[in-house]
């Protein structure tokens, strides 16, 4: 019945003990071991009996299949048919491989960058099965950012008056004599975004024969040359 039922070419032996009414059974397995594991024999029970399946090995190695569903760590004690300890195994279980399918990268880092700024994007690396969040630590050498310098030498005569123009975009005039050093910097900010300004004059205002260093600190990558309104005011570039 046991051949017919579970494969017509499996091969068992079969003993019995005990009495017609009272007795135990005992099936061994003697091929196909993977199959009976993997859908093993199970036994009805009814009112009037109590019966007891035991799964013991005997003439031959048993697979035995079995699935852990949290990562820790495990003892597993493999019993006799009188439950008495035959082995004690302790079975770690970690994560399994990530996997691409269930994994997620995301942040601003991945579509926007600054050149010579850092940048910053997130990977959740996930496995199969689990839904855990783990951390992946990486490792680039940055460089220290090169900001732009340029400058301009004012020829002009006292009182002139001249503007510049950067990326299309144009300063408020600025008069020799008469602009001071802290509200040049502000019209220039307009346009060029944050800067640091040095000066080799001494008087508050810029004057004629001043030489003006601009360092650019909001701009970033391949910065064009300013452009003045006045042939008497000559601009260069320091450190391109």
């Amino acid at each position: 019945i046991i051949a017919d039922t579970k494969n017509p070419s499996i091969v068992t032996r079969v003993t019995k003990t005990g009495s017609t009414t009272e007795g135990e059974w005992v099936i061994t397995f003697l091929s196909h071991f993977d199959a009976w594991s993997q859908s093993s024999i199970d036994l009805i029970e009814n009112e009037s009996s109590c019966l007891t399946s035991y799964k013991f090995a005997s003439n031959g190695v048993y697979p035995v299949h079995y699935t852990l569903w949290k990562t820790g760590l495990y003892e597993l004690r493999v019993l006799s048919r009188n439950n008495e300890p035959v082995s004690s195994h302790t079975v770690e279980v970690l994560n399994g491989a990530p996997s691409p399918f269930t994994s997620r990268v995301s942040g601003r880092g991945l579509t926007v960058a600054n050149s010579g700024e850092l940048s910053t994007f997130y990977l959740h690396m996930r496995d199969d099965h689990q839904r855990e969040v783990q951390l992946i630590r990486t490792r680039i050498d940055l460089f220290e950012p090169v900001y732009e310098m340029q400058s301009f030498e004012i020829l002009a005569s006292f009182g002139e008056s001249f503007k510049f123009e950067f990326r299309g975009e144009v300063t408020g005039s600025i008069t020799v004599g008469v602009t001071s050093l802290y509200d040049l910097k502000v019209l220039l900010e307009q346009v060029f975004g944050q800067i640091n300004l040095m000066s080799s004059g001494e008087e508050d205002a810029i004057m004629t024969g001043d030489k003006v260093h601009i360092t650019f600190l909001g701009q970033m990558g391949d910065i064009p040359q300013i452009i003045s309104s006045s042939i008497s005011i000559v601009v260069e570039t320091i450190v391109d």
